[in-house]
């Protein structure tokens, strides 16, 4: 009976007028993401680059402008995630505009994002952009970089970056037994060497890392990004603003420390400076590891050069445990408990 209401209620719409967005996700702001036309600036002349089959999307090259008109599937053209020619120090850019438009995949899309030190003033930058599908990565598979390996559904490494209205619906899978770091996300594994925006993006996407042990390893996994940060003389900025997660993120490293697990973001190096505001996370955030590094929230812990607004501070294990679904909060120091795995508390702004 109910959905031979819905069917007349949607009949009835379409026949009075009104739109309804046959492939809409809705935005951590609460506007729908849909395939739309692209803007009439988007031109040959004016050095855009149309996609509308995987092959196409597979040619996307460093320093180019693309948009999406149709959507693309990968799974079954042999397609795997591809790495930009330009790297860091990159002037060759990539601009990519999905224009609503969903990419099915089951590898990353791309391995590493070039850009550009700010020196440099050029970064690459994504948006109106859906992912969806199984992605399954093992680390044969992927280029080592600063002795890690990073994984995400859109992109392994991005050398800074621009990501506004991009949502993520797939699942990601890591296996091996590397002790090498490894950066698990739904959005970017890594971002280095330049500074990066994360406006409106959301991962509803499970994330589920099986990886090693090694006692000097970082093992970080985050709802959008699981580290961010170069080396410590590097001084970085990074910025989320109405982001959102809601992916169970579960990190099986059985290493005793160094184990993150963030709502938003898993870890980063010390001198970056990262602002988290009007972000939230409702996912399951959960490590083997009950070590000092790993606990709940936006962030996986606290660091200095960090903020969160409009979230109440958590400082202890008794705090900890007071958190519920109707509140805000970050933590504010390392907390160790009997056990890593909760309720699915919410944890947002507002």
């Amino acid at each position: 009976m109910k959905r031979i209401i819905s069917v007349l209620l949607i009949i009835s719409m379409l026949m009075i007028g009104i739109y309804i967005p046959i492939n809409a996700v809705t935005l951590p702001d609460g506007s729908d993401l849909s395939p739309t036309a692209a803007p009439s600036s988007y031109t040959t002349a004016n050095g855009w680059t149309k996609i509308t089959t995987a092959t196409q999307f597979k040619n996307i090259a460093a320093g180019g402008k693309y948009y999406l008109a149709a959507d693309i599937d990968l799974t079954a053209s042999g397609v795997n995630f591809k790495t930009l020619a330009g790297g860091a120090n990159s002037a060759k850019a990539l601009i990519l505009d999905g224009c609503g438009h969903t990419v099915t995949t089951k590898k990353p899309l791309f391995e590493e994002l070039p850009g550009g030190e700010s020196k440099v003033g050029t970064h690459s930058q994504i948006k109106n952009l859906i992912i969806k599908g199984s992605i399954s990565v093992t680390l044969s598979e992927i280029t080592a970089y600063d002795n890690g390996f990073s994984v995400a559904a859109l992109v392994g490494k991005a050398n800074g970056g621009i990501f506004t209205n991009i949502v993520n619906n797939a699942s990601v899978t890591v296996s091996d037994s590397n002790n090498s770091d490894i950066r698990v996300a739904g959005l970017v594994g890594s971002v280095f060497n330049d500074s990066s925006k994360f406006i409106n993006c959301q991962n509803n996407g499970d994330l589920t890392a099986s990886v090693g042990s090694g006692a000097s390893n970082y093992y970080a996994m985050g709802g959008i990004v699981a580290y961010i940060g170069y080396n410590d003389v590097d001084v970085y900025k990074a910025y989320f603003a109405s982001c959102k997660n809601t992916g169970d993120v579960t990190n099986k490293s059985t290493a005793t420390e160094k184990t993150f697990a963030g709502g938003i973001l898993g870890t980063k190096k010390t001198d970056t400076t990262v602002q988290i505001i009007a972000c939230s996370n409702t996912g399951v955030l959960s490590a083997l590891n009950k070590g000092i590094d790993v606990a709940q929230g936006l962030a996986s812990k606290s660091f200095s050069n960090m903020t969160i607004a409009d979230a109440t501070k958590v400082s202890s294990a008794s705090e900890f445990a007071k958190i519920n679904g109707s509140g805000s909060y970050y933590i504010s120091k390392n907390i160790t408990r009997s056990s890593l795995r909760y309720g699915k508390g919410q944890i947002r702004s507002g």
